[in-house]
């Protein structure tokens, strides 16, 4: 698990760092850009001239550094710069003077459209480009010189090394500013940055490294940065190891209250995905005419069968054994569903799991929030969260750790935004996004299997926000899994099950 920060906060970092350390920004920058440099002695081959497209600002300082380090290494080195000479200013100013002093590498100020055409032809007959452009701190739409050097860079195919994060990519939400550099890999200083994990944005960076700069990991924990990232590799770490004199009521009872008539395969995922993830019972909570349409029900899996009781005495029972509940996967949301819905939340005090219909319940009935009793996992996609929040899809997408960090402040409650690079968000600020998984996911039922992982990580004793991490982690690396073996378009939930045990198995758990 490592730090993902914001770009205000790096610069925060930053600025201790020298203020502090006495480590000034030109050193800083000399160590990005010979980051870079080293990342680019450390590819195979390169065939051709690097190119350097650099900016005004630090981030064109950076690619300056990196170009200086690249010609005395031996490299056939040549930079454009997208900006008036009178434009660089500071530490940016001094790199360049630096590399203008060294001599020996062309250098070219793209002020003209017929600049802009020398910097096309250029570029077409390169072994890579280096992106020093934009950095972490654009906003707006691109525009100008820039765009247009983004758009020839995309378009002539030449291989990309991106500095910091690749032009173009707001580095807080991995939006595209209208247009951005696809990058085959980045480089970027001190710490990740969260665009470099939530989409578009990773897939314009490429392969990421993190190169070391100077900023102490000590100065992150002492800002209080909230931001973390977690890959496949941290599965030993959340999940943990089980005891040698341990029973099934060590691992715990979860109940299912999911399913109906018309949907009962996302209570049996459910069912499978709890079984897989190590609860030490499952039970479904259903009537009798799920059952019915239910076909190869795990024989792991016990039965509750609702009968005649009534919503009260039906949501005592299912609260009577259980150590945690998983609500909502193809429940449906009819008057009988809505009013189980909402008494379980309400008189619950072991923790839920809330997906699918019913998140979408407790969207139609707001004044339940002031009912609940017992701690609160919801695990909505975009759509479920739009509802939540009532806000429409675009809001949610343009800026995901911002909006289930405003759920989760607000309602005290752990919120697992699915997608692609999902968001684990928690009641006390924290938020972590998740290095792993495939558009091979993105199929109905996956979120089903999901719900079922979470709800016995909570069964096991885990706390809400350790069981969502652990458990949308163990998810996504079994996707991973799954889409090897059968690749991504025929990728389906119950393969995800099934790539469990083999995920568990490398995590020796």
């Amino acid at each position: 698990m490592r730090y993902a920060v914001s770009a205000l906060e790096m610069a925060e970092l930053e600025r201790q760092t020298a203020e502090d350390l006495g480590l000034q920004p030109r050193i800083m920058m000399e160590l990005a850009g010979s980051a870079v440099a080293n990342a680019v002695q450390r590819r195979p081959r390169v065939d051709g001239r690097v190119i350097v497209a650099c900016g005004p600002g630090n981030n064109g300082g950076d690619g300056f550094v990196a170009a200086r380090a690249l010609a005395n290494r031996g490299f056939n080195v040549e930079v454009y710069v997208f900006a008036e000479r009178v434009r660089l200013k500071g530490d940016a100013k001094n790199a360049f003077a630096a590399l203008e002093k060294l001599g020996g590498v062309p250098l070219h100020f793209v002020e003209d459209a017929r600049a802009l055409y020398d910097f096309a032809a250029a570029v077409r007959g390169a072994g890579l480009l280096v992106d020093a452009l934009l950095g972490t701190g654009a906003k707006g739409e691109v525009r100008g010189q820039v765009a247009d050097a983004i758009d020839v860079t995309n378009e002539s195919g030449v291989s990309v090394l991106a500095v910091d994060i690749p032009s173009g990519v707001d580095a807080d939400t991995g939006a595209v500013l209208a247009r951005a550099v696809r990058a085959e890999s980045t480089v970027t200083f001190g710490f990740a940055k969260r665009g470099h994990y939530l989409h578009p944005g990773a897939e314009y960076a490429g392969k990421l490294e993190v190169a070391d700069i100077g900023v102490p990991t000590a100065f992150a924990e002492r800002l209080g940065i909230v931001g973390r990232v977690i890959e496949r590799a941290d599965g030993p770490s959340l999940i943990r190891p089980r005891d040698g004199s341990a029973h099934k009521g060590t691992f715990g009872r979860v109940v299912a209250v999911a399913g109906s008539p018309n949907m009962p395969g996302a209570a049996l995922l459910a069912l499978a995905g709890a079984l897989r993830a190590g609860a030490g019972n499952v039970t479904w909570a259903a009537d009798e005419e799920s059952l019915r349409h239910a076909h190869a029900l795990a024989p792991e899996v016990m039965l509750r069968l609702r009968g005649d009781a009534s919503i009260e005495a039906w949501a005592e029972t299912i609260l009577a054994r259980a150590n945690s509940l998983v609500v909502g996967p193809g429940l449906g949301e009819g008057p009988d569903a809505a009013a189980l819905v909402n008494t379980l939340i309400a008189h619950s005090k072991v923790p839920i799991c809330l997906d699918a219909d019913g998140l979408n319940i407790l969207a139609k009935s707001p004044t339940t929030w002031e009912r609940v009793g017992a701690p609160l996992v919801l695990t909505p996609h975009p759509k479920e969260m739009a509802r939540l929040v009532g806000v429409t899809l675009d809001d949610v997408q343009r800026d995901r750790v911002a909006m289930a960090l405003q759920l989760s402040v607000a309602r005290q409650c752990t919120v697992v935004l699915k997608g692609a690079g999902t968001v684990i968000a928690d009641s006390d600020g924290a938020v972590t996004i998740v290095s792993a998984g495939n558009p091979g996911m993105a199929v109905g039922g996956s979120g089903d299997v999901l719900a079922g992982i979470v709800g016995a990580l909570l069964a096991n004793g885990l706390a809400p926000a350790e069981a969502a991490q652990a458990g949308t982690l163990l998810h996504a690396s079994a996707g991973d899994v799954a889409a090897e073996r059968h690749g991504q378009a025929g990728l389906s939930p119950s393969d995800i099950v099934d790539a469990m045990g083999e995920v568990l198995s490398q995590w020796k758990r």
